[in-house]
């Protein structure tokens, strides 16, 4: 979180039981207080207000690390408030970390569709298919990195009716950027073979996003592997680099 926190280039909160810049902080059990709805104290009042200061968006990300018991009951608590026009980025732990971390997060899992529509779970051990020989302590780091490339350009790509057209549940995801109109080939098949798209999802949307044309996406549209896909194209000027999204659904 503290990477995302340096990488998130978009209006944004943090909630945490941890104290720190830029952190909205609630303590561990008066988290589990506001998500029980048993009790009214004076941090729910607090809690609400300092979110109403969001509710001018039409949409959010929610960002959790949901092997944490305190993130995930965050999460919950946000779910019940703004799922509804809200896309949910869930952390699933490494396989290595066992034990709490995997049991809170299938826990979470198994209730998810009660309070959002969508959301992209981030398996951290894809990471290893992508990048087999990442040092750990640079994996952070590639993950903030990750997600903010997401969010950032499903933001600015996207609308309302788009997310919407994307239904309900689980999505998977794909990424890839370029600095060369000449290997965008190279770039949509890293996208196409990304982990975290879901295998078993018959719809795919395919995004463009930077400085390019119907004509350069044409060149490449014949390469496309899936089966059901549609395109979009959001030429905006970002310099030479050039982002492909996929957003596999149901």
């Amino acid at each position: 979180m503290r990477e995302l926190n340096n990488e998130i280039r978009m209006p944004r909160i943090f909630i945490s039981n941890r104290r720190g810049e830029n952190i909205f902080n609630i303590p561990t059990n008066l988290i589990y207080i506001i998500e029980s709805e048993k009790i009214t104290t004076d941090y729910d009042y607090k809690f609400h207000d300092i979110m109403n200061n969001f509710l001018f968006y039409e949409h959010y990300f929610i960002i959790s690390d949901i092997g944490d018991e305190f993130s995930a009951s965050a999460s919950k608590i946000m779910g019940k408030l703004y799922g509804e026009k809200s896309t949910g980025i869930f952390i699933y732990p490494f396989s290595f970390e066992g034990g709490n971390r995997i049991n809170n997060a299938d826990s979470f899992l198994s209730q998810v569709g009660s309070y959002f529509p969508r959301y992209f779970i981030f398996r951290n051990d894809h990471i290893f298919r992508v990048f087999p020989n990442i040092p750990m302590r640079s994996i952070p780091r590639v993950k903030a990195t990750i997600m903010d490339t997401l969010v950032v350009n499903l933001s600015e790509s996207l609308d309302l009716n788009d997310i919407v057209s994307l239904g309900k549940g689980e999505l998977g995801f794909g990424i890839s950027t370029n600095e060369r109109m000449d290997l965008l080939h190279e770039s949509l098949k890293e996208a196409m073979d990304s982990p975290w798209i879901k295998g078993d999802h018959p719809n795919m949307l395919i995004i463009f996003n930077g400085n390019i044309t119907q004509d350069d996406v044409s060149r490449v549209k014949d390469m496309i592997k899936f089966k059901n896909f549609r395109i979009k194209i959001n030429r905006k000027d970002k310099g030479r680099t050039i982002y492909i999204i996929i957003v596999s659904h149901n």
